[in-house]
């Protein structure tokens, strides 16, 4: 695909992502999405064939840019810890309101889909490889405990998912959400 068809597509996707961050996934149509991109209808289907097509790549993209910011930081030399922490406070940020969030949209189109549920577990499986690499990178470096670095991203993971969907709807305080956070961390410090 050359420059500017890929520009294009991500231009569909951006443009795509606010309205599921707007509307849900149940509130978007492909016929909104050729509105708001300016675009053809036959432009959008030459990228995606669907408003499902379409969802899996923006959820796809967004992991994929994690995982390359994740490799430039440790590549930079980061610290683990901090590096660790920015990928927790997109979470938090998501989980607080204050960042907007797929977490809507991923439940209905979920809930519409049932057979998609294993890719979002690979969305699952996905981050926790990204936090395997800042541990294991930690890990090397000296600034986490030796551990199973596996297990302690997967529960981290874990975690974190559970969380976006929970918090907007239990009320937690930001210092709640904060505390539950750090103590994720907490246990990987090599100075305690």
């Amino acid at each position: 695909m050359g420059r500017i068809a890929e520009e294009k597509k991500n231009y569909i996707m951006e443009t795509a992502r606010g309205a599921f961050i707007e509307n849900g996934y149940a509130g978007v149509t492909m016929r909104q999405i050729y509105q708001k991109c300016g675009i053809s209808k036959s432009g959008i289907y030459v990228y995606f064939s669907s408003i499902k097509d379409l969802f899996l790549a923006v959820l796809q993209r967004d992991a994929h840019s994690l995982r390359q910011a994740v490799d430039i930081e440790i590549w930079e030399g980061r610290p683990a810890e901090f590096i660790l922490t920015d990928i927790m406070n997109v979470y938090r940020e998501e989980m607080l309101g204050r960042k907007p969030s797929l977490a809507r949209a991923t439940y209905e189109f979920l809930m519409a889909n049932p057979d998609e549920r294993a890719f979002y577990r690979s969305q699952i499986d996905d981050l926790t490889s990204v936090i395997v690499t800042v541990i294991e990178y930690g890990m090397e470096s000296g600034s986490f405990v030796v551990c199973d670095a596996r297990a302690w991203a997967s529960h981290i993971a874990d975690v974190l998912f559970g969380m976006v969907l929970t918090v907007p709807l239990s009320g937690y305080s930001e210092d709640e959400v904060s505390n539950k956070l750090t103590f994720l961390i907490r246990p990987l410090l090599m100075d305690l």
